[in-house]
């Protein structure tokens, strides 16, 4: 049952999008773009996190 409102809302959001898109294209893929920016500069900066404590668990001084 759980699956199949996750599917309904998915179908339903699917939906949004595409009238959003009819609508006004360029606000969706500026949307994207952002949207796309941000999880590439939040894994980046995961990524350097955790570089940080496989490489050196000690405090750095800086």
């Amino acid at each position: 049952m759980l699956v199949l409102r996750d599917k309904l809302s998915n179908v339903i959001c699917a939906k949004k999008v595409a009238k959003m898109m009819e609508a006004n294209p360029m606000i969706l893929l500026s949307t994207l773009t952002v949207s796309t920016i941000t999880l590439s500069v939040f894994i980046r900066w995961v990524q350097n996190l955790f570089r940080d404590f496989l490489v050196a668990p000690t405090p750095k001084i800086r």
